[in-house]
């Protein structure tokens, strides 16, 4: 008896591991594509850094300890 229940737990084991492997395979798949669109930009109005003030002294690394 307890061979019978050990092998219907390892069907149902398998059966939701095949189930999780698709889904994964399925959002690879969604993701990969999701990727692949090409993205809109305007490169004439593009500005790298334009977030950043100009005053802004970016290369200051000095750590102030009290």
């Amino acid at each position: 008896m307890n061979e019978k229940i050990l092998a219907m737990s390892q069907l149902r084991t398998s059966i939701n591991f095949s189930l999780r492997e698709k889904e994964l395979q399925q959002s690879q798949i969604q993701f990969l594509d999701s990727n692949a669109l090409p993205m809109e930009t305007d490169s004439e109005g593009f500005t790298p850094n334009s977030n950043i003030e100009e005053d802004e002294d970016i290369e200051d690394n000095t750590i102030v300890t009290p």
